[in-house]
């Protein structure tokens, strides 16, 4: 079975969330528990989709230092330790695709707002937007 562009990002979340709660866990395993997760039993996830799932956790996690450094100064009289772990790893995923430039800046912080609305706090895709918006600044001028 073939994943949407969306799945796949939603599955990429799912599988940094567990990182963050399971340190022996591998990106791999990960990855492969998020996408196994609630499927029938005839139902095989496609060999592109989980590459692409593993390469937007890894991606993540080997910029994690970088990515943070563009989300630290946006937030006033906050520190990264307070935010949600849904809304870091949301604008964490945004962000490597801003740098990656897998997609359109647009899409990645529309695909982000989308995460946080069904995943994230109540209100917190507006601090999300507020905040990939400003990073997104950043990076245009970077790059």
């Amino acid at each position: 079975m073939k994943l949407t562009k969306h799945d796949i990002r939603t599955k990429a979340l799912q599988s940094l969330f567990s990182m963050e709660f399971n340190d022996t866990i591998t990106a791999p395993q990960a990855v492969r528990f998020a996408l196994d997760y609630n499927l029938k039993d005839e139902q095989i996830i496609d060999e592109a989709s989980y590459q692409e799932v593993l390469e937007i956790v890894q991606g993540v996690i080997e910029h994690q230092l970088q990515i943070d450094s563009f989300i630290a100064p946006q937030l006033k009289n906050w520190t990264i330790q307070r935010l949600s772990k849904i809304d870091l790893i949301t604008m964490r995923i945004a962000i490597w695709e801003m740098m990656t430039q897998k997609v359109a800046n647009a899409i990645a912080i529309n695909e982000a707002l989308q995460l946080a609305k069904t995943f994230g706090e109540d209100k917190a895709y507006r601090f999300i937007n507020g905040v990939l918006h400003n990073v997104m600044k950043q990076i245009i001028e970077i790059k």
